[in-house]
């Protein structure tokens, strides 16, 4: 499994380095990482071009996606974009 999971990072690194950013490549990792230590891992089947164009495509689409920038704060939603610096730290 880690020479699938060396195989599709090295592939969405190419990608991130293009288009994306040092993030999105981490947010990329944890993905695959995630589905490599599934029993059975679904990465057993399948092309490795595959599965790094559906992790870049995935992770690449969840800035627009407005429920991921909304943070609970004292009970109350908010986007976390329009937050002040220091809450956007933690």
């Amino acid at each position: 499994m880690a020479e699938k999971f060396a195989a599709i990072t090295a592939l969405t690194d190419a990608f991130c380095a293009m288009h994306l950013n040092e993030e999105y490549r981490v947010l990329i990792h944890r993905l695959i990482g995630s589905l490599a230590r599934r029993r059975p891992s679904p990465l057993i089947k399948g092309k490795e071009s595959v599965w790094a164009a559906a992790a870049a495509h995935a992770v690449g689409r969840m800035a627009d996606n407005p429920l991921v920038w909304m943070l609970e704060v004292n009970g109350l939603m908010i986007d976390i974009r329009q937050a002040p610096a220091e809450l956007q730290r933690r």
